[in-house]
């Protein structure tokens, strides 16, 4: 940086810089403050008092945006960061004046991490791709900060990425993730021993399901800075996304041990530990990681993840009272909180379902409770109350603009249960809507559950096109391959017509009563005197109305011996978690990383 004041008072200004970087190296920022603005008075073209002011904003901003223990930046926390912005910017102005490049470049990068904080990452890219150039076009690859607009310029490009994701645009989303994966690179070639770089490119790798790889930048993390929790985290869910579940959980272990050992709580890892264990089906051990999951966590969202997939547990071990604790805890510790908002202290109650000033992940959890309770109610048969809450769920999400496939999954469930199949193959409709706009949809269930209506219609030709199609997402889906055989079968040997006529009731009744009729015939017209028989014919029309009782007792009772092999439906399991995990984006240390 270039020298400051005027001669005769230069010892003097420098000297309160000095003083000013000393608080701040103290976390004193008000009188670091203090002392950047008299340096400025001094010499207002000092571009390093300008600099280290801006970092002082942005040290108070971090500071209240963790305090304020919300994703969402603060207002105070904005004011900051606007600050500290307007000051990095004036700090460029000064350096391209005095032709230093390297203080040019830090400022840029500072003026980029404010912009990333307020969430305009097309601004950040641009103010670290200059910062890039110009350390690029000086060759000064041995000044110690000279990867860090590379690496900035990754983490921006990723938020614009997860953006992208959850409007959908994966298209746009893929292509950010590839150029953020690049830009990561582009930092370990500037310093092959950032640790954090690693881990940026391994995120970025995660994202574009390319896991193998992913893992590989994790390990070299760890063996770079070995005690970094968040490589062991990340590790794990790359791990998890190939479905090394206990391998998954060891990194999960490690992560958690970390932590500990520095104090530091840590309920991502305990739940995604639990979201391990589940997968391998050992619910009592994931519902104890919940639990820690949820004493562990220091927002109101994450507390309701955990008790959600406490739930699920719950749910898991298929006993009534259990079901009944599960229903007890999403009341206690979620749905009561809004009870009167959502319109619950009665069936009859629509409520205003007002939740403008509520945050959008809590909105999220709220509905996950919602459809949680409406299906622990569907299989305990309360259909009528089951639907209260999917439908509540359904306002919020329509309120919301949120597409949710899972309430309408459920509704269908119950629909088909109450035996109104043509209403639940138009809920199954709109989730498949919903699902079919991702091409990463891989819940197959809904397909088999709409064959099954399908079924119950006689439209065995559209059943066995949705359970083909069930088939394409998971192979290995049992319970499809199963009903696709019997379904086939049917059709192979021109069942097909015969049960469709077989399974109306009004069609047995009328082949019931045609079939008593001829029995009562046969049986009651020698009786009459009208004709006489001898021994033979006796034999012959005893035998004929055994066959004629058989076949009443066949057509009124099929239908009922067929539920008992394979009942109404009851495909209600959920293979996978729905959407109860805590949110798997990978985070990373602040922008200006020293």
């Amino acid at each position: 940086m270039e020298s400051i004041g005027k001669s005769d008072d230069l010892d003097m200004v420098d000297e309160i810089y000095h003083t000013g970087t000393r608080f701040y190296n103290c976390m004193n920022y008000e009188d670091a403050l203090n002392s950047f603005n008299m340096v400025i008075r001094g010499n207002p073209n000092c571009s390093k008092a300008w600099y280290m002011k801006g970092s002082t904003y942005f040290a108070m901003a971090l500071k209240s945006k963790s305090d304020s223990l919300r994703e969402e930046p603060s207002k105070e926390s904005k004011k900051y960061f606007n600050f500290s912005q307007y000051c990095y910017h004036v700090a460029v102005g000064i350096a391209k004046t005095t032709k230093v490049n390297t203080d040019e470049a830090a400022a840029l990068i500072g003026e980029g991490g404010c912009f990333h904080e307020l969430r305009k990452y097309n601004r950040a890219i641009d103010c670290f791709s200059k910062a890039a150039n110009i350390l690029g076009s000086t060759q000064i690859d041995q000044l110690k900060f000279c990867n860090k607009p590379w690496y900035s310029k990754g983490i921006s490009l990723y938020e614009l990425a997860q953006i992208c994701n959850k409007e959908k645009n994966l298209q746009d989303a893929n292509e950010y993730f590839g150029q953020a994966r690049d830009s990561f690179q582009q930092a370990i070639e500037k310093d092959p021993h950032d640790a954090a770089a690693y881990e940026g490119k391994g995120s970025a790798l995660h994202k574009l399901k390319k896991y193998e790889e992913a893992i590989f930048c994790f390990n070299e993390t760890i063996r770079i800075a070995p005690n970094s929790p968040k490589a062991w985290y990340n590790k794990g869910l790359s791990l998890h996304n190939l479905g090394r579940f206990n391998e998954a959980i060891d990194c999960y272990v490690a992560s958690l041990s970390i932590h500990h050992k520095q104090g530091q709580k840590d309920p991502n890892s305990w739940n995604d530990r639990g979201n391990a264990l589940y997968n391998t089906g050992r619910f009592e051990e994931a519902k104890e990681c919940y639990e820690a999951a949820l004493a562990e966590s220091n927002t109101q969202y994450l507390k309701f993840y955990a008790v959600i997939n406490i739930a699920w547990c719950l749910i898991a071990t298929g006993k009534q009272d259990i079901l009944n604790s599960a229903i007890r805890r999403l009341d206690n510790d979620i749905l009561s909180k809004y009870s009167k908002v959502l319109g619950l202290d009665r069936i009859e109650s629509d409520g205003k379902l007002d939740l403008d000033e509520v945050d959008l992940n809590i909105v999220h959890s709220i509905i996950n409770a919602l459809d949680i309770k409406g299906f622990i109610l569907y299989k305990q048969n309360k259909c009528h109350k089951a639907l209260f809450y999917i439908d509540k769920s359904l306002k919020i999400c329509s309120k919301y603009v949120i597409r949710n496939h899972y309430p309408w999954y459920y509704k269908g469930l119950i629909q088909h249960r109450l035996e109104k199949y043509n209403e639940a193959i138009d809920s199954y409709l709109e989730a498949m809507d919903i699902l079919e706009s991702d091409p990463n949809n891989k819940f197959a269930e809904v397909y088999v559950a709409i064959a099954y209506s399908y079924k119950r219609n006689n439209d065995y030709k559209t059943a066995i096109k949705n359970l083909k199609k069930a088939l394409e997402i998971k192979p290995t889906l049992v319970i499809a391959h199963e009903l696709l055989a019997e379904l086939e079968s049917s059709s192979i040997n021109d069942g097909l017509q015969f049960l469709k006529f077989w399974t109306a009731s009004k069609n047995r009744k009328v082949l019931a009563a045609v079939l008593i009729s001829a029995g009562v015939f046969l049986v009651a017209y020698p009786m009459s005197g009208y004709m006489t028989i001898d021994n033979d014919i006796k034999q012959l029309r005893l035998e004929i109305n055994l066959i004629l009782v058989g076949f009443i007792v066949t057509v009124l009772l099929l239908p009922d011996i067929g539920k008992a092999k394979v009942g109404p439906f009851e495909f209600d399991r959920i293979v996978d978690q729905p959407g109860s995990k805590t949110k798997l984006d990978l985070e990373y240390s602040p922008i200006l990383k020293e």
